[in-house]
């Protein structure tokens, strides 16, 4: 997607993917550096979905951004809906938002809503229902989160073992200079 995203609707999308291909986003996916302000839209039933290949960009339901703008930089995600992505898979992260960027960048959630959003995991691992923030310590940097609900999101694990760091909500990978704020959220 190009940097700004205004009044949009990524609805019911599919990133299927098989074999060894990293899944995207079902809904869309920012990988550059430029600052992003999206605002206003609704990301509806979207499906991340991959095969049995470990990935990095393995894919959330509805949004992924990955390096989150140029260093210092705040990128915004504002008044919009987030409301029955799923992902289900051996290497998913994220029903709803995955976030990967720099310790130097700041990811922002402002009147954001997350409703029935599903994560599913069938193997030992980390993951959220709406919102995981860093994959790895060096890619995690400060998540703000203000004015938001969460409401009627889920977590499954189908693994043998109780998953690892994984939630209904946010997870979050607070190491290495990051950080995480939440003001105002249900």
């Amino acid at each position: 997607v190009t940097n700004r995203v205004c009044g949009c609707a990524f609805t019911h999308n599919n990133a299927l993917r098989q074999e060894n291909i990293h899944g995207g986003a079902g809904g869309c996916e920012a990988s550059g550096r430029a600052l992003l302000d999206i605002h206003d839209s609704a990301f509806t039933g979207n499906v991340g979905f991959m095969g049995n290949t470990k990935g990095k960009n393995d894919g959330p339901g509805g949004l992924a951004l990955f390096n989150g703008g140029p260093n210092g930089h705040v990128s915004v995600v504002s008044n919009c809906v987030f409301n029955g992505n799923f992902t289900k898979n051996q290497y998913s992260l994220a029903g709803a938002v995955q976030l990967r960027h720099a310790t130097t960048n700041a990811v922002t959630f402002v009147g954001c809503l997350f409703t029935n959003n599903f994560w599913k995991l069938s193997a030992n691992g980390y993951g959220s229902a709406c919102i995981v923030s860093g994959a790895e310590a060096s890619s995690s940097g400060r998540l703000f989160v203000r004015d938001t609900l969460f409401v009627g999101n889920i977590m499954s694990n189908a693994y043998a073992g109780a998953a690892s760091y994984s939630c209904s909500s946010v997870w979050t990978d607070c190491v290495g200079g990051s950080i995480a704020y939440f003001l105002n959220c249900t």
